[in-house]
């Protein structure tokens, strides 16, 4: 049963920090937070087709082992009490990062735009100037 909470935690980790923000950010202001796109600069598109080569080969790796287990995938076993801190921090940092992409509004973006956006000093961004990171 432990296999299948990695690969759910897994997806409900894209769907809340990317699928839920892109969708209330155009639903609310008809804009996409993907900026990749739209940037002239070769780097730009790198580090766009990077970052989604990552999240794909992580929701693979979460299919795999929930259909293969550790073992062919050569993952160690965890002591109980690594296993509930580390959980633990997963969901305080999802959590975090939903609050602030929320609090973000209309200035969230996923690359380097060239369109200026307002500056977010409300919320979680009063204590540090990106708290995503």
């Amino acid at each position: 049963m432990v296999r299948i909470e990695l690969l759910l935690a897994i997806i409900a980790l894209f769907i809340s920090i990317l699928i839920v923000p892109t969708l209330r950010l155009l639903r609310k202001h008809g804009t996409s937070p993907f900026v990749f796109h739209r940037e002239a600069d070769p780097f730009q598109r790198v580090i766009g087709a990077s970052l989604m080569s990552t999240m794909s080969v992580v929701l693979v790796w979460g299919a795999l082992y929930w259909r293969l287990g550790p073992d062919p995938l050569q993952v160690w076993s965890a002591p109980w009490w690594a296993t509930v801190t580390g959980w633990s921090l997963i969901t305080v940092g999802c959590i975090l990062v939903v609050l602030a992409q929320a609090q973000m509004g209309s200035s969230l973006r996923i690359g380097i735009d060239d369109r200026p956006t307002a500056l977010v000093t409300k919320g979680l961004f009063q204590f540090v100037r990106n708290p995503i990171f």
